[in-house]
């Protein structure tokens, strides 16, 4: 398996040698309103299709062995190195800090490689979030979850549960 992971590493850091090509959607649609503005990347932000990852970096989906064939060690290059692809493509993930666990970072990683897809902009940064704000349903597990000790998970609904004797009167509209 090793040789295995060292080549995927190695076809990764090949697609990362290079950004992405970003087509002009300008170009492409040059009868969008936003161009006479000189709003053009508006134009990218309507027009730009949503491309599985592993079509635009060219990777397969069945490239990723699952997690329960990696070891630590393993998981973690190939998390570097896909960390690093979506980098140099501008493209962040974010997941606590100081998770342990580089085989639940590449579980993660992975699912998003092969069944999410990104939009290809010409400015910006793109942020891949794996957090649904649902402490239950972390993909960290409840102990790593950093949403159950944020203040708005712990407060109580106060519109459910505290009775309110407002007439049409106190609203400000």
């Amino acid at each position: 398996m090793q040789k295995y992971i060292q080549q995927l590493i190695e076809d990764i850091n090949q697609k990362a040698e290079k950004e992405l090509e970003i087509p002009d959607y300008t170009l492409l649609f040059p009868d969008h309103p936003a161009i006479e503005a000189g709003l053009d990347y508006i134009v990218a932000w309507e027009m730009a299709p949503d491309i599985p990852m592993t079509e635009a970096f060219g990777i397969s989906a069945d490239s990723f062995p699952s997690m329960d064939k990696l070891t630590e060690s393993q998981a973690k290059d190939v998390n570097e190195a896909i960390l690093n692809l979506w980098s140099v493509n501008r493209i962040y993930a974010n997941f606590p800090e100081n998770f342990l666990s580089q085989l639940i970072i590449y579980r993660e990683l992975r699912k998003k490689m092969q069944e999410d897809t990104i939009r290809l902009f010409p400015d910006g940064d793109t942020h891949i979030e794996f957090c649904s704000y649902e402490p239950e349903s972390c993909p960290w597990g409840m102990d790593f979850c950093i949403c159950k000790d944020s203040e708005w998970f712990n407060e109580e609904d106060n519109d459910a549960t505290q009775e309110t004797n407002m007439d049409g009167d106190d609203f400000p509209f």
